[in-house]
């Protein structure tokens, strides 16, 4: 089916609105079972922002059944354990996740640009591009589907569309036409994210987080050398640093948190920001439906977010495609809303924990105490369930694993 006989009134299967990493993967799973779909985007172009940079074993799982692990697995950088260290990065607690049940006993991290730049490439081998500078208004429910209007650059059009699909962030527009919010809250610090050019000496297949008096720092590697760094900022700095700071404004952050900073050599991107615990009381009604952050907001400290995303759309994509091809009762796609909020729920919870133990830690070891680091003061082993936790490898739905489907 073509746009123009949306336009001239025959429903289209799908409409996505929002080209991020969850609307994109879910294109990608609905253009391989063939149905009929449109994904726009109001930014006229793709960002070059690192923003969420891991990619969990379970979601390779997921690539893998759409053909994108391998172009991941080049383009990541391989994550193979996760470091707590002092203000002089010695090592205080260590997880390795050697010998996990998985084909993937790793993480990746990469850039998000990256991520969706890779699930866009997918989506076009499959014949669909992205619609950028297309806005989406006035969602009016219909017996046969729901009237969007699109706005483009030049002209705007009317599309009737069997289910609409948003994707759009915080602030989609299918969310708000659903006459519902993001339940939750904000945390109370704000904090600092810096894609940059960093000689650390840390090892390049571990993210480090830093734990001092003075704040936080979490290094994680990036491809092309680079490291994306993460600092919560004090009070004075908020309103000082803008929206993106500079590179001598990271630079001095990081001169407080760490005994003997390395100096920051380039600075590609940077950003100011504040974190939320929200999520939508119903991911879907009768056609219209929520992905991603659309549907959720958890603290970044887990790496969880954008993976619970890109998990809502491969149990999305699949349920959908079978309903349209009329290969399931229409009831499969309610279960996508019994699963998937429940899923995130338990995601939120173990973010939310993750993340005030960080920003309430323990009194910090400090290199001038030998005992700090003896065998009685570092955490023991973490047990394979935790680190089958920390990779969202043991979610299951009503008791059964989430590869079912």
């Amino acid at each position: 089916m073509t746009a123009a006989a949306a336009r001239e009134g025959t429903p289209l299967d799908a409409l996505i609105i929002g080209a991020g990493p969850s609307g994109l993967f879910t294109a990608v799973e609905l253009a391989r079972r063939g149905v009929d779909l449109r994904i726009v985007d109001a930014e006229p172009t793709a960002h070059r922002q690192s923003r969420a940079t891991t990619v969990m074993p379970s979601s390779l799982a997921l690539f893998a059944r759409a053909g994108l692990a391998g172009k991941f697995l080049e383009a990541g950088i391989r994550i193979d354990r996760f470091t707590v260290r002092d203000t002089e990065l010695a090592e205080v607690a260590m997880m390795d996740f050697a010998g996990l049940d998985t084909p993937w006993p790793f993480a990746l991290t990469l850039p998000q640009w990256m991520t969706e730049q890779l699930l866009t490439d997918r989506l076009s081998d499959l014949g669909v591009e992205v619609e950028r500078g297309v806005t989406a208004t006035d969602l009016d429910m219909r017996v046969d589907g729901t009237g969007v209007v699109l706005k483009g650059p030049v002209s705007s059009e009317l599309v009737n569309a069997r289910a609409v699909v948003g994707a759009g962030g915080a602030h989609s527009v299918v969310r708000a036409a659903m006459r519902q919010v993001l339940q939750g809250g904000t945390y109370d610090h704000r904090f600092a994210v810096a894609d940059v050019e960093v000689e650390t000496g840390l090892r390049r297949d571990e993210i480090t987080r830093v734990i001092g008096e003075r704040g936080i720092v979490l290094l994680a590697p990036l491809p092309d050398g680079r490291t994306l760094i993460i600092m919560d900022l004090p009070a004075t700095d908020v309103e000082r640093l803008g929206r993106e700071p500079k590179i001598d404004e990271m630079q001095r952050l990081l001169q407080g948190r760490l005994t003997a900073p390395p100096r920051i050599l380039d600075l590609r991107w940077s950003s100011c920001f504040t974190l939320h615990h929200r999520i939508a009381k119903s991911f879907g009604d009768i056609r219209r439906y929520l992905v991603g952050d659309a549907a959720h907001l958890e603290s970044l400290y887990s790496g969880m977010g954008m993976n619970a995303g890109l998990h809502d759309a491969a149990n999305f994509g699949w349920k959908l495609g079978y309903c349209l091809k009329q290969q399931a009762h229409a009831g499969l796609l309610h279960t996508y809303v019994l699963e998937r909020r429940p899923a995130n729920e338990r995601s939120m919870a173990i973010s939310d924990a993750g993340h005030r133990k960080v920003m309430d830690p323990p009194a910090p070891a400090t290199t001038d105490d030998s005992s700090a680091r003896g065998p009685d003061s570092v955490a023991p082993p973490p047990s394979v369930d935790a680190r089958q936790t920390f990779l969202m490898l043991d979610e299951q739905y009503q008791g059964l694993p989430s590869s079912w489907g």
